[in-house]
């Protein structure tokens, strides 16, 4: 884990090559695996952290994050509709 992490700050280091845009690439196909990454949410901070112009767009994979999350406890599917 550790080695995973400290790949991923050199990728972050390097902000001529992994711009914004690069990032929402990244992330959007981060989303699409399954299972989903141990460190996505870690991935995702850095990024926010590192471009607060995601933040709409963080926003939005949060919200599908939940969205995944309930389709695991159809209980709970009605209840974060009607917060979201």
């Amino acid at each position: 884990m550790k080695s995973i992490i400290k790949a991923t700050n050199l990728c972050f280091a390097e902000r001529n090559v992994y711009t914004s845009e690069v990032l929402a690439v990244v992330l959007q196909q981060l989303m699409e695996l399954s299972p989903l990454p141990v460190l996505l949410m870690r991935t995702v901070i850095q990024a926010l952290a590192m471009y607060p112009r995601l933040g709409g767009f963080v926003t939005n994979i949060l919200q599908r994050l939940i969205m995944k999350q309930t389709s695991w406890y159809p209980h709970l599917g009605g209840f974060v509709t009607n917060i979201l």
